[in-house]
């Protein structure tokens, strides 16, 4: 900073006249990046967290299954839709949105949005485990989840490089 007591103005001038980037000049660069939107899952980890409530609230009423059947689709539609919105317009979106660094990394989009859509239809239908208290699958279908991962990893990487990790 500048010197003790000094006006903010001059602050900001002595800052500037040494090359420094002062609080300002880092908020309008700031202003100019694309705005983070996180990874893609915060939906996706919002609809998690209400699904199981909501289930389990539903399965008391007599039309649980019509209700769960119906909430189920419409949920699937969204997720298929937003899914697909996502592989056509990805490219488009990420040249819209990020540095032209990370425009090389298009071609992974439709195999991370293919990962989302595994997800969400795991929190769609992994319910039913839950329900029919048979959650001894869990670490089952987690391990060999995992094991998978890493064995493909292993073996798509080395051939595929950055296509093969996504």
């Amino acid at each position: 900073g500048g010197a003790a007591g000094a006006p903010p103005a001059a602050e900001r001038r002595a800052h500037l006249a040494h090359g420094a980037p002062d609080a300002v000049e880092e908020r309008a660069h700031a202003r100019r990046e694309p705005p983070d939107l996180g990874d893609g899952g915060l939906a996706l980890a919002a609809f998690e967290l209400a699904w199981s409530p909501f289930v389990y609230a539903q399965l008391k009423k007599p039309d649980a299954p019509r209700t769960l059947a119906r909430v189920a689709t419409y949920a699937a539609v969204i997720l298929f839709g937003i899914g697909l919105l996502n592989a056509i317009f990805g490219r488009e979106l990420l040249f819209l949105m990020a540095e032209p660094r990370f425009h090389e990394a298009h071609p992974v989009i439709p195999v991370i949005v293919l990962a989302y859509l595994t997800q969400g239809v795991f929190a769609l239908t992994s319910i039913g485990i839950g329900i029919s208290k048979k959650t001894v699958y869990f670490p089952v279908i987690t391990i060999a989840a995992a094991v998978l991962n890493v064995a493909l990893n292993i073996l798509w990487i080395p051939k595929y490089g950055l296509l093969g990790a996504a």
